[in-house]
């Protein structure tokens, strides 16, 4: 019975850094919980990464590149930060999780942030607008966008 509740108080502190709640946490097997939090995460990347290259589709060549670029290492940050985060808990039965849902956490506020800027300002060229919105101009890109949590 100590062991348990133990683990348990020691898992209560990554529960509150969580930006959402995992809905994997209530699988019956960690091993469930870790492919679900997986899933969850690969959805909201493929969101992420379809968002980005549709803002980029009538970018030039350089930059294209340039934003690639800085989206790789965007992604390589996440992880990183991500591995500080859970490096505690990366040992027990739901560190996956724990780990797959800091990267989903992480990937859905920049998502948040994109389509943010995309929608309050017309310095992406041809952005495309969220539902409700007016389309933006045709104006030229005043900067790379941040690639930060």
């Amino acid at each position: 019975m100590r062991a348990p509740l133990l683990l348990l108080l020691g898992l209560t502190p990554l529960f509150a850094w969580a930006a959402t709640p995992s809905p994997c946490m209530e699988r019956g097997s960690a091993a469930e919980t870790n492919d679900c939090a997986y899933e969850l995460r690969q959805r909201v990347d493929d969101r992420l990464q379809a968002r980005h290259d549709q803002l980029l589709a009538r970018e030039g060549t350089q930059q294209r590149a340039l934003h690639r670029k800085q989206f790789k290492a965007w992604l390589e940050t996440r992880a990183q930060r991500c591995e500080i985060r859970t490096r505690n808990v990366r040992d027990t039965p739901l560190g996956e999780a724990h780990f797959q849902d800091c990267l989903r956490d992480a990937s859905e506020q920049r998502l948040r942030r994109i389509n943010e800027d995309a929608a309050a300002s017309c310095t992406l060229r041809h952005a495309t607008r969220p539902l409700g919105e007016a389309r933006c101009g045709h104006g030229r890109p005043d900067a790379a966008p941040a690639f930060d949590f």
